[in-house]
């Protein structure tokens, strides 16, 4: 059970928030669309769509867009083989027993995703003031509550 629920921590870690944001403002499609669906680039993928968030400089924004663009593919052979392994199946959909069954495949390429993202992140941090970086913060922990 405890690995099934880290499962979940991991994969919405992964997400971040541009899975959180990825509905564009007022409805409607989603504002990006990564490899394997939305998400996966946490919040250089957020930043990269969405620079206002942080009041983004133009060389910042150009960045972000650079980040986002270098993750999406590196993220996306792990995306194909998380997709080939649960059969294009969303986890919500499945049993307890076949999330479970899952685990061993799953956690590796979850954590992958989650360590690519943080290596974009810290990144993308260098380019940030401190005061986007404690609105970056705030915003990060506003996004981790229940």
């Amino acid at each position: 059970m405890k690995a099934l629920v880290w499962l979940s921590i991991v994969a919405a870690a992964a997400a971040g928030p541009a899975q959180v944001l990825a509905q564009a403002p007022g409805g409607g499609a989603p504002a990006r669309q990564g490899p394997g669906g939305p998400g996966g680039g946490g919040v250089v993928s957020l930043l990269a769509q969405r620079p206002e968030a942080l009041n983004l400089t133009p060389a910042q924004q150009e960045h972000a867009r650079r980040l986002a663009a270098w993750l999406d593919s590196l993220n996306a052979p792990l995306q194909r083989q998380i997709q080939q392994a649960t059969g294009g199946r969303a986890m919500r959909d499945m049993t307890p027993e076949e999330r479970q069954a899952m685990m061993p495949t799953l956690m590796p390429l979850m954590q992958q995703l989650r360590a690519n993202a943080q290596r974009a992140e810290d990144s993308l941090r260098i380019y940030l003031d401190a005061a986007q970086i404690a609105q970056l913060d705030s915003m990060r922990a506003r996004m981790r509550r229940p």
